[in-house]
């Protein structure tokens, strides 16, 4: 009796441990989005020169790495002055949604820096003021970077060439 008792009880605990193991491999892999960090410039994938950050961030998402600097800005409108990084798979035509711009469909003035090509848009506004766009998708190690910059002021003697100088970061290396 003693012995039945023992062979259905370790029955038991064999049957629970594959019916375990057999729903643990089975779970649904779940995608995982975490809080924006702050973080230094100089942590930046690509370098911004030449222009104040005000503050800039990191965001891990599921297939991608998100980098961004907000830069001074004196229209104090929302999706303005910004500097967007953003590295994963596949280059983007467009900013993430959630930074409300976008960059013109039509083809801009192409330019170069030290990453490469880019195109940009220049619009000035009956105010006077001017707003640049500019789109640019590098490839690394397997890897894309794409950058999208937003940029407005109100002083008309603001030179806006300074997404010319943008300058890839050691840390870029690690991604």
């Amino acid at each position: 009796m003693l012995m039945n008792i023992k062979r259905v009880f370790l029955l038991s605990a064999v049957s629970t441990l594959l019916t375990t193991g057999c729903q643990n491999t089975q779970q649904v892999r779940q995608s995982r989005v975490y809080d924006p960090t702050v973080i230094q410039s100089n942590e930046l994938p690509i370098l911004v020169v030449n222009q104040d950050g005000e503050r800039s961030y990191r965001q891990v998402r599921e297939t991608e790495t998100w980098f961004w600097t907000r830069l001074k800005n004196d229209t104090y409108l929302p999706g303005e002055n910004l500097v967007i990084q953003v590295l994963g798979d596949t280059p983007l035509e467009q900013p993430p949604a959630i930074f409300a711009f976008t960059v013109p469909e039509k083809v801009g003035t192409l330019s170069m820096n030290p990453l490469g090509p880019f195109q940009s848009w220049t619009l000035t506004k009956k105010s006077g003021e001017r707003c640049l766009s500019a789109r640019q998708n590098a490839k690394k190690s397997g890897q894309w970077i794409s950058i999208f910059t937003r940029y407005c002021t109100s002083n008309p003697h603001q030179d806006l060439t300074w997404i010319e100088d943008y300058t890839p970061s050691i840390l870029l290396e690690k991604y």
